[in-house]
């Protein structure tokens, strides 16, 4: 048995992978227990809330709705916004990598003259 250090590196990197697995499962399955908890409790009182005010109970519903619309139309607004800023950030790196390139070709440039 061969055991090098490319093969100790790449078994740490599986057993962080396989803890983090792990532990992303078991606090997905924790927090979906504790939100369907607070979810029923909740449902409880919004029913009984309905049943006694239904004018009070159907503006809410209307005014969540609403809320829900403009939700769901600016929501790919604020994701394509987010993308243009990050394209626009991308590029103005680019460009003063660019920049700092040709600075540095000059400068090689120059010392290779004094050199020869």
């Amino acid at each position: 048995k061969v055991i090098t250090k490319e093969t100790k590196y790449c078994l740490a990197y599986a057993v962080v992978v396989y803890i983090r697995v792990a532990i992303s499962k078991f606090i997905g399955t924790t927090v979906k227990v504790k939100a369907m908890t607070v979810v029923k409790s909740k449902i409880k009182k919004v029913t009984a809330f309905a049943l006694r005010h239904p004018l009070k109970s159907r503006k809410r519903l209307l005014r969540a709705l609403e809320i829900l619309r403009w939700v769901k139309y600016l929501a790919p607004l604020i994701g394509t916004g987010n993308k243009l800023l990050g394209n626009t950030l991308d590029l103005l790196k680019k460009y003063r990598q660019t920049l700092e390139a040709t600075r540095a070709k000059r400068i090689r440039a120059r010392l290779w003259k004094s050199l020869s």
